[in-house]
């Protein structure tokens, strides 16, 4: 595999868009704004389907990705940032280094973040999220939180902090 260190952007696909290289392998189902991928950033906005990456030293902002997320990342920040409250599942694994997630206050979704050596900071409060802190400094938050049956947001991070945001 040759290494190929130009930019890559794609606006508008109905059928989706798959991308491999030595630190990358995505799968978009559906891209209605536009994917760009340059060295060491990937960005994706509007996509209404579905997300699966695992990149390896690449910083990632998704804005309004809307279908099920899936993201495995080495050595580079995870921004998401929704628009609308998520309906679809969000799993983001990210290995030294943070996870921002930036979703509408009116929300409904079931959270479990686990931070290896690190803080979790939300601005959701409720009696249904429980934060936990360690010894070693890992930090867990779990629980439901809004009225309604939302998704489920798994988030893992390791030496560095998981933010969870409300959309301004």
């Amino acid at each position: 595999m040759a290494n190929f260190y130009s930019s890559i952007r794609a606006d508008k696909i109905a059928k989706g868009v798959r991308f491999i290289s030595q630190r990358s392998d995505l799968t978009l189902s559906q891209l209605s704004g536009h994917f760009e991928k340059t060295s060491g950033n990937l960005d994706i906005a509007d996509a209404p389907g579905n997300l699966t990456s695992r990149t390896k030293n690449n910083s990632i902002s998704l804005d309004n990705v809307t279908g099920k997320i899936v993201l495995d990342n080495t050595n580079g920040s995870i921004e998401l940032r929704f628009s609308n409250p998520p309906k679809q599942d969000i799993s983001v694994n990210n290995e030294r280094s943070s996870i921002s997630v930036s979703i509408p206050s009116n929300s409904s979704f079931e959270i479990q973040a686990d931070c290896r050596s690190c803080d979790i900071n939300s601005e959701f409060t409720a009696d249904s999220l429980k934060a936990t802190r360690t010894d070693k400094g890992d930090s867990h938050l779990e629980g439901k939180y809004g009225s309604a049956r939302g998704p489920k947001i798994i988030l893992r991070s390791s030496y560095d902090s998981i933010q969870i945001r409300k959309t301004t």
